[in-house]
């Protein structure tokens, strides 16, 4: 995944080629997060930063892309030190807007060790969830 190499950088791939557990071994390499949106036979694979995607990602641009028919897939959260595995599950206000403008009841975090958890516009699910 060369072409991932700073943040801001996106890649398109073929579905098959790449799946989340695959962003979550990149989270693990890199501590960024990763964002990864479908539509038919493609995906758009984005790097973020340690802290998200705040001027990398915004509200417009994601209604332009669920306009065009692409769904909101999932994306990854470092596990920061000091920090469990689940609290790094926790999704925030704008993780949480972004199901909404793809029109999607739910979508995934999974974080740096491949543990993942449902969460929705109003909050976290939990399904997925480990004790």
């Amino acid at each position: 995944m060369s072409q991932l190499g700073s943040p801001g950088a996106r890649t398109l791939l073929l579905k098959d080629a790449v799946n989340i557990n695959d962003l979550a071994a990149l989270t693990a390499k890199t501590g960024d997060e990763f964002v990864m949106f479908t539509t038919g036979g493609r995906r758009l694979v984005i790097r973020g930063t340690d802290a998200g995607f705040h001027g990398i990602i915004d509200p417009a641009w994601a209604e332009g892309m669920a306009q065009k028919g692409w769904r909101f897939s999932g994306h990854t959260h470092p596990i920061y030190e000091g920090e469990t595995s689940a609290m790094a599950l926790r999704s925030s206000e704008g993780d949480r807007a972004i199901p909404s403008i793809f029109g999607q009841q739910r979508s995934v975090i999974i974080n740096s060790a491949g543990d993942w958890r449902l969460f929705g516009p109003s909050g976290d699910l939990l399904t997925g969830w480990k004790p």
